[in-house]
């Protein structure tokens, strides 16, 4: 559909960004909101991120020649801060959500073999906590990367391998009200949750298609009132549960 919809739960309608002038896209991948209700849109084809006002008219494009292959998108609203996960560059962009300008960049590429504080091999996916801390997956590194609003490496969890705790392939990632990290991997298709310091605590879902299973999960968000979302990407469907 090369678009994003917009779903309104209260209303039980649906809307669309993109396939207007502006607003075309080739590869939508990463969805984030602001403090305004503006969205943003990462195309990681056109290596570009597109904001839409809250009525859905794009306001700005973002980084042009400044990220390859943007995905994964959060908003650090207190700080209005738009981290992008630059997935071929290795590193995360940061643009200021007032301006639109280029902030800078968090960190390198990885040595390969080797798993650097701070450094990646194709990040895909992040989110924000309330204090500001990013979390980032480090797919190709089959880690998670903590760092505080300030760009300092805090923590990590994470290795290759099939036990409890384990990564093969992870992608979307979301922290609930409490703290509580949760990591979706591509590879096991399930929903693993950690506690703040990175403990394994629970794994939901396998692979199916059956409710509560999933076939090729990639995304995932948390709202504010504990539900949690995932993308299942061969059904083409979102599952939708409660904390």
């Amino acid at each position: 559909l090369r678009m994003v919809l917009v779903f309104d739960l209260d209303k039980r309608t649906v809307d669309y960004r993109g396939n207007n002038p502006g607003a075309e896209f080739t590869m939508p991948i990463g969805v984030a909101v602001d403090d305004q209700d503006r969205l943003y849109v990462s195309d990681g084809h056109r290596a570009l991120i597109t904001c839409f006002s809250p009525q859905g008219d794009p306001l700005a494009v973002l980084g042009h020649q400044v990220v390859e292959r943007p995905t994964g998108l959060a908003v650090d609203r207190a700080r209005k801060r738009l981290y992008v996960a630059d997935t071929k560059a290795n590193r995360i962009a940061m643009f200021n959500t007032e301006t639109f300008q280029l902030e800078g960049y968090l960190g390198s590429p990885s040595t390969p073999g080797e798993r650097e504080p701070g450094k990646f091999a194709a990040p895909t996916n992040l989110t924000v906590d309330g204090n500001g801390n990013l979390y980032v997956t480090d797919t190709w590194n089959h880690r998670v990367q903590i760092f505080d609003a300030k760009g300092k490496f805090l923590r990590a969890f994470g290795e290759h391998g099939t036990a409890v705790g384990n990564f093969v392939r992870p992608k979307g990632i979301a922290v609930d009200p409490e703290g509580h990290i949760y990591v979706a991997d591509a590879e096991f298709n399930n929903i693993q949750v950690f506690s703040p310091e990175g403990q394994p605590l629970l794994a939901i879902g396998a692979w199916g298609t059956a409710p509560g299973q999933f076939a090729l999960i990639a995304g995932l968000a948390i709202d504010r009132n504990g539900r949690i979302y995932a993308t299942d990407q061969w059904e083409g469907r979102l599952q939708i549960f409660q904390y």
